[in-house]
C-alpha cells in the first residue's frame, strides 16, 4: 500500500477542473460558451443604455451559473481562508482501489469504477466511468520515484 498526504493547492484545483471540463463536449461548451455569452451580453449592456439592466442581469447570471473555473477558484480560496485543514488530503492506494481521506470525508473507490488513469508530468489523473464521472488528481510532488514506478505498475494492472 502507498499512503501519501497532500495539501491541495490552486494548481491542483485548476488541473482537476480542466480535466473535468475537457472530458466531454457538452461540458466544455457549457463552461466556455455560456461565460462568453455572458461577457458579450455585459458589453451590450454597457453599450446600449436603454436595455442595460436586462443585459447586465443576464450576463451576470450566465457568468455566475456556468463559469466553473471561477467557481473552483473561489471555492479554493474560501476553503483556504475558512478551513485550511480541509485542503489536506490523504490517499491510500492498494490492490482494492484508492481511498481518499479529508478532514470531513472519506471516499473509497474500487478499481472497477475507474475508466482510465492518465499520467502527466505532475499528476496521475483518475477518471471514473460515465460521462459525468468524477475526475481526481494525485500530485506526483507527494510521491517518491519508487512510488511513481510502483503506481504505474499498479495502475497498468488494475485499470485498462
Amino acid at each position: 500500500m502507498i499512503k501519501i498526504t497532500v495539501t491541495v493547492n490552486l494548481k491542483d484545483t485548476i488541473i482537476i477542473m480542466w480535466a473535468s471540463l475537457t472530458r466531454s463536449l457538452p461540458l466544455l461548451l457549457l463552461n466556455l460558451v455560456f461565460p462568453l455569452a455572458g461577457i458579450i451580453l455585459l458589453c451590450f449592456g454597457l453599450l446600449f443604455r436603454d436595455l442595460s439592466n436586462i443585459f447586465i442581469i443576464a450576463s451576470v447570471a450566465l457568468l455566475a451559473i456556468f463559469f466553473a473555473p471561477l467557481i473552483s477558484v473561489v471555492t479554493y480560496y474560501l476553503l483556504k481562508i475558512q478551513n485550511p485543514a480541509a485542503l489536506q488530503q490523504t490517499y491510500q492506494i492498494d490492490e482494492t482501489g484508492i481511498t481518499q481521506l479529508g478532514k470531513d470525508f472519506a471516499l473509497e473507490i474500487h478499481w472497477e469504477i475507474f475508466e482510465k488513469i492518465t499520467e502527466t508530468k505532475s499528476y496521475f489523473l483518475t477518471f471514473q466511468k460515465g460521462k459525468a464521472g468524477a475526475v481526481g488528481a494525485i500530485p506526483k510532488r507527494a510521491l517518491s520515484d519508487e512510488n511513481v514506478i510502483e503506481l504505474r505498475k499498479l495502475f497498468a494492472r488494475k485499470v485498462r
